[in-house]
């Protein structure tokens, strides 16, 4: 079992809009532990701390950590699919970036769809909270 407990105004963040990020993360623990072969479950615990006041509203930014939001999507990948996958971030003119997921050939390509709808919804997220618009883009390699 998987506990988070978060800030107040973390906690909407979290859940997403019609509790689309925490289905999010609901599938991709799912994913993680059947890899594994163990059950995880995850539990969001009601927040103690904080004001819900602590987030701007979205601001486009030019520069971003596209190197770390990398790190997050190998380590995904490398969690759930059982060939090695490559990520690509391209950055487009208009504050908008391309996260591809290049997969094997040999994956299922069911979990690859659960694992990348996943990620769409959480990399949406993400990017917003840095000034971006994220796109994922899986690709089938040879």
């Amino acid at each position: 079992m998987i506990k988070m407990q978060l800030h107040r105004a973390d906690t909407p963040r979290v859940v997403g809009e019609r509790g689309s990020h925490i289905k999010a993360i609901d599938a991709l623990t799912t994913v993680i532990g059947a890899k594994s072969g163990v059950t995880i479950r995850s539990q969001l615990l009601e927040p103690e701390v904080g004001s819900t006041e602590r987030y701007h509203k979205f601001k486009p930014a030019a520069a971003w950590n596209s190197a770390e939001v990398k790190k997050i999507a190998e380590a995904i990948c490398e969690a759930t699919f059982s060939a090695p996958a490559k990520i690509e971030i391209h950055d487009g003119d208009d504050f908008t970036s391309t996260l591809e997921v290049i997969v094997d050939r040999s994956e299922n390509h069911m979990l690859v769809d659960t694992v990348c709808d996943a990620m769409k919804v959480l990399f949406n997220a993400i990017g917003k909270a840095n000034g971006r618009i994220l796109f994922v883009d899986k690709v089938v390699g040879s």
